[in-house]
């Protein structure tokens, strides 16, 4: 049996080209504020069953709650996948949700590491509100019914006779994904 060391150098030399995809996100990741004292002073949500609590208190009434931005990011499984794999060393054709009028800048780097690229909808949306017990994640995912045999027929065609592997994640996001299977 391979111990980790040996496990991560046989995986580094991984020289596969393999197909992956299908979705993008881009993720952005908040944190609540609970309580502002000044400009640069807050007390942030830390527990998941406080905002409930938070929203309950709410019902029948308007509630207005501060996010504080901490990132955006590149995200899909698929993505996130694929950049593990160039990492190990694989070479990999992505198809997915990059951008329809040119890749989106989140997905800048990522897209110059693949061997190929083929998107052909904008990425679907997280916003992700962050507690210490938990992430409650919010996507918009429309962009995502884009993502079918048909739109990806030439592509998938290519890339069948040419790559080693193929990976297609997210399937309970991808409402036509069965289409393409």
């Amino acid at each position: 049996m391979l111990d980790k060391k040996d496990l991560l150098e046989s995986l580094s030399e991984l020289d596969q080209h393999g197909l992956i995809g299908f979705d993008g996100f881009i993720d952005e990741l908040y944190s609540l504020v609970k309580e502002r004292r000044s400009e640069s002073h807050f007390e942030e949500l830390r527990q998941m069953a406080d905002f409930g609590s938070m929203v309950q208190a709410a019902v029948g009434k308007s509630a207005n709650m501060e996010v504080i931005q901490k990132t955006v990011k590149a995200g899909g499984n698929g993505p996130i996948m694929a950049n593990s794999l160039i990492t190990l060393g694989a070479e990999v054709s992505y198809g997915g949700a990059l951008g329809k009028r040119g890749i989106h800048p989140v997905f800048k780097d990522f897209s110059q590491a693949c061997r190929e690229v083929h998107s052909i909808c904008d990425p679907a949306k997280t916003m992700a509100l962050e507690f210490n017990d938990g992430k409650l994640m919010l996507c918009q995912l429309n962009d995502l019914y884009e993502i079918n045999a048909e739109n990806f027929k030439a592509f998938l065609s290519k890339q069948v006779e040419t790559v080693d592997f193929f990976c297609f994640l997210n399937w309970t996001e991808l409402p036509n994904l069965n289409g393409i299977y």
